[in-house]
């Protein structure tokens, strides 16, 4: 993905990425940083806003939290995925109902920013993993490790 993304953004292949999970008051959101030291960390863009509560799509039962939380970006083949832990309770305080969605789809320039947009996505776990961590092994493997509820 850090290549995709260098070449998206005209940055060298080097440059690290991170994205951070966010929220303010009836959004949820995914913020994108770049590092060429992995301690300079620089804002690049927002590339995922959605109103807290809304669903997916008209069609879908499925609705964006009051939150994400633990979010990864990944490429396979042309398409990108994003698979982010969501609290989904929109209508209290109570931060124990969770799920793990994964949405596909690609990030795009816009106005000279990347934004993700989405073409389609599902419910990965609703129960037992939360807070879900990607990571590419020595042989290029996607892994996913998560936590227990």
């Amino acid at each position: 993905m850090a290549i995709s993304l260098s070449l998206l953004l005209g940055q060298h292949i080097s440059t690290e990425y991170m994205m951070v999970s966010s929220s303010v008051p009836g959004r949820s959101q995914l913020h994108l940083y770049k590092s060429n030291d992995l301690l300079d960390w620089k804002f690049v863009a927002t590339i995922l806003d959605v109103e807290a509560g809304s669903r997916i799509s008209p069609t879908s039962s499925l609705r964006f939290g009051m939150n994400f939380e633990c979010a990864g970006l990944f490429s396979s083949g042309q398409r990108d995925y994003i698979v982010v832990g969501v609290e989904e309770d929109v209508s209290s305080k109570c931060h124990r109902q969770h799920y793990t969605l994964w949405l596909g789809g690609t990030l795009i320039l816009e106005g000279g920013s990347p934004r993700f947009e989405i073409f389609n996505y599902g419910l990965l776990d609703h129960g037992i993993l939360y807070a879900p961590h990607l990571l590419r092994d020595s042989n290029d493997r996607l892994i996913q490790l998560g936590l227990g509820q």
